[in-house]
């Protein structure tokens, strides 16, 4: 792979109360112009550009995505959705600045390189630029999450569903209690309401799940139609266009073939999978049980981990465990499946009194600063019309979410809840710039 030299930025304007845009071009537009590469800045207009954005994205070397976690969940989701996506995923490989308010989803790939708690700003996105510009490339696990209808979306990052994650949504509006004391205030005041006319901790929910497959034949078999690589060396003479004078003539240096060390990688472990047995793979285990929330997280280590608190939890741990989890720190309790994919039957399911809800509807909420939208995901994937991206547009988020329903946060982005889902784990799908222990370096 050539080192990339045009590169096209993806910057979400509005990201961290509007000051993503002064961050960028303080801390990471200077290193890319030193490094002599060429840069196509895009400023996003609109919310769910960066999706639309992926799905056409040509001409360019790779493509950086400056925001926060909801603009990489739409840019993954956008070049996942395309329909040349195989071809897509090799072409343009993706790199991460953070200049959003929620970053958790870069802090967790650059783990060994920062730390968001200790390092200052200048930092952690100069290592980020440095990343793409050194080209410390990854092949990165990625999570694909399908309702009853409509398109798939996909995550790197987590999928949070329950009572807890209810209460997280609504943090924002305790502003006025600081930014350490207003998760646990938050949690405190709402665990006295009535969290289960959303999510009733004492209805019995269905999670069926298989237990993760480092690779093996059976992997092979399912993803055996991305390993289909495209002829790239050719002959230097075509048999139609030689001449008998050529036989007299020496034949022309051949340049030395380009060794790309992702495919090599690629092709290994395709060898490795093909001669793999295990026959525990792909067999489905299954869970019934009643519980506050649960959290789905991609380890980025070939397995899907879920969180499960139990729907008898007491308040104090309510309280400290949504603390936890609003700071991106361990949790620790809880019951802990690792998983390769997982099927969840929520309690809106068939017998429910609850209304159906048959699509994911996408809400945009102002925890990414940005103006809140309702639209629907249908089979087309119709879009309603953009709102103006202005100050005055941003409401609170009970002016738009509709309590009567059930939510669902991926990515800090929030979806109606559908009564079925499966979250399946593609493998080392998408190719990122990041710092890790194994890195795939190209210095060509």
């Amino acid at each position: 792979m050539d080192k990339a030299r045009h590169v096209t930025v993806l910057l979400n304007p509005v990201a961290n109360k509007r000051k993503g845009k002064a961050d960028y071009e303080k801390y990471c537009a200077p290193l890319f112009h030193l490094a002599g590469i060429k840069i196509s800045l895009v400023i996003t207009e609109a919310e769910g550009q960066v999706k639309d954005l992926m799905e056409i994205m040509d001409n360019t070397d790779c493509v950086v995505v400056a925001g926060g976690d909801g603009t990489v969940h739409e840019a993954i989701t956008g070049l996942l959705r395309r329909k040349d996506s195989s071809d897509a995923l090799r072409r343009f490989p993706i790199g991460i600045l953070p200049i959003g308010k929620n970053n958790s989803i870069s802090y967790k790939l650059n783990t060994p390189i920062f730390d968001p708690k200790t390092d200052k700003k200048a930092k952690i996105l100069a290592e980020s630029s440095m990343a793409v510009i050194r080209q410390t490339l990854n092949n990165v696990d990625v999570m694909k999450i399908e309702g009853e209808r409509g398109r798939p979306v996909y995550s790197i990052g987590f999928m949070n569903i329950g009572q807890l994650q209810d209460v997280l949504r609504k943090v924002d509006q305790y502003w006025y209690l600081g930014q350490r004391m207003k998760p646990y205030l938050a949690l405190f005041f709402q665990s006295f309401k009535n969290l289960s006319s959303q999510w009733d901790e004492n209805q019995e929910i269905s999670i069926e799940y298989t237990k993760p497959c480092t690779g093996c034949s059976k992997c092979f078999q399912r993803y055996e139609s991305d390993s289909s690589e495209s002829p790239v060396e050719q002959t230097t003479l075509k048999a139609s266009n030689k001449r008998w004078w050529h036989s007299f003539m020496p034949l022309p240096k051949r340049a030395p073939p380009v060794i790309d060390p992702v495919a090599e990688a690629k092709k290994r472990m395709i060898e490795s999978m093909k001669n793999t047995l295990n026959d525990d793979c792909d067999k489905w285990e299954t869970v019934k049980l009643g519980t506050k929330n649960i959290l789905l997280q991609d380890t980025l280590n070939n397995s899907i981990e879920l969180t499960i608190h139990p729907g008898d939890m007491d308040r104090l741990s309510f309280i400290r465990e949504g603390a936890r989890m609003f700071r991106n720190e361990s949790l620790e309790t809880g019951t802990v499946i690792k998983a390769k994919d997982c099927r969840i039957q929520t309690m809106f399911g068939d017998n429910s009194e609850k209304p159906e809800i048959s699509r994911f509807n996408l809400i945009d909420e102002i925890k990414q600063h940005r103006p809140n939208a309702i639209k629907e995901i249908d089979a087309n994937d119709n879009h309603v019309d953009d709102l103006d991206q202005t100050e005055q547009n941003i409401q609170e988020p009970n002016d738009i979410i509709d309590d009567n329903i059930g939510w669902i946060s991926i990515d800090n982005e929030c979806y109606e809840m559908p009564s079925k889902f499966e979250i399946s784990l593609l493998p080392r799908r998408v190719l990122i710039y990041h710092h890790h222990h194994h890195q795939i370096t190209n210095q060509g």
